[in-house]
């Protein structure tokens, strides 16, 4: 978890300069404005990959003190900083306005070219990444403003459901195979 603790600062850094620091999007589909997108769109996915890691990280860790009888200071501090990691990140409102529009012409502007640039790019890589951003920016449930707070929240019901079921366990008289079968989650 503190790696990935440690790398908020760079990602945040890259959705605040999409409402700072970035040039206006040339109204055409073609090779340059590809080629101007594209590092942004790379530093947008680097930040969701940094984001996905911080979720698995959250959730072992939170997993990990529901089983602990007495967590430590430090793990429940580094949740707290995921926590507010995914607030601040999430409420750069103008950034993610920008990335969501730059990353929304890259799209268009991929699709069309996507032929031409095969030979440089791994495409089907490239579209699966664009997929999953764009599950994380589009997502109807967890809209704009609760796109990464709205996932660690899922995650921990799933981790509630977890220590109950493991509750269950430690005071029943069956352990052993029982156990096991109950704390893997369905």
């Amino acid at each position: 978890m503190q790696a990935s603790l440690s790398a908020f600062h760079g990602h945040l850094r890259t959705i605040c300069e999409y409402s700072l620091n970035r040039p206006p999007m040339r109204a055409k589909v073609d090779r340059q404005s590809f080629d101007e997108l594209k590092p942004g769109v790379d530093a947008a996915l680097a930040l969701l990959d940094w984001y996905e890691q911080l979720c698995k990280d959250f959730v072992a860790l939170t997993q990990s003190l529901a089983m602990a009888p007495n967590p430590g200071a430090e793990e429940l501090s580094q949740l707290v900083q995921a926590v507010d990691c995914c607030v601040l990140m999430e409420n750069q409102f103008s950034g993610w306005s920008a990335c969501v529009n730059r990353f929304s012409w890259f799209k268009r502007t991929f699709g069309m070219l996507r032929k031409e640039v095969a030979n440089e790019l791994n495409v089907e890589q490239l579209n699966k990444d664009i997929n999953r951003f764009q599950n994380l920016i589009g997502n109807t449930q967890f809209p704009i403003g609760t796109h990464m707070t709205g996932p660690l929240r899922e995650s921990l019901k799933k981790v509630s459901a977890l220590r109950t079921r493991s509750s269950l366990v430690r005071s029943s008289p069956l352990r052993g195979a029982a156990r096991k079968s109950l704390l893997v989650p369905r």
